[in-house]
């Protein structure tokens, strides 16, 4: 995997290494979160390269990010599609458009927080999603290498954006994104 994108990268990296995944049926989050484009177009760099985020629909939460990918047979513009939502204060980035995700049936998505220039993505926990979904406290699909979680109601929502029952999210490892030109 040659991607520069964090966000691509640590999401594919789930998917092609084998590892659990957490993917939902619809975005994670009640609410679109805004997204103005003064605030999250343009240049975001981490350690491993930079990705251009250009704001599709403000109102909706609606970004597409693009990268450039470098493959045996050349360079190839690779992009996906963002969906931004919130319940409670709680944070969520929903990604479609990975070629890898299509299998998946559902949105692969992450824990957002933002602070000024800076994004920290985290992954959540396919061990603890899986145990819940077992358990029932979460509606889902159980699959060999992931889980795909199923309409979530409110309470279980917040339950997700609590941590109250376990650690849901790979606290430990955020992804870090900087912003660093505007649109």
């Amino acid at each position: 995997m040659a991607t520069n994108s964090v966000v691509a990268a640590g999401l594919l990296a789930v998917v092609l290494a084998g590892c659990d995944y957490v993917a939902s049926v619809e975005p994670l989050g009640r609410r679109p979160l805004r997204a103005e484009p003064a605030e999250w177009a343009g240049t975001w760099l981490n350690d491993d390269g930079a990705l251009t985020v250009r704001v599709v629909d403000p109102g909706r939460g609606h970004l597409e990010v693009g990268w450039i990918d470098a493959k045996p047979e050349g360079l190839v513009m690779e992009s996906i599609e963002v969906h931004l939502r919130q319940f409670q204060g709680d944070r969520y980035a929903s990604v479609t458009g990975l070629e890898e995700q299509e299998e998946l049936d559902g949105y692969l998505w992450l824990r957002l927080e933002r602070q000024g220039e800076r994004l920290l993505l985290w992954l959540p926990s396919a061990a603890s999603f899986r145990r819940l979904v077992e358990e029932g406290t979460l509606p889902g699909e159980l699959r060999d290498d992931g889980v795909v979680l199923g309409k979530l109601a409110d309470d279980q929502l917040a339950l997700i954006g609590s941590d109250a029952d376990g650690v849901l999210f790979e606290w430990r490892e955020p992804m870090v994104l900087e912003r660093v030109r505007g649109e």
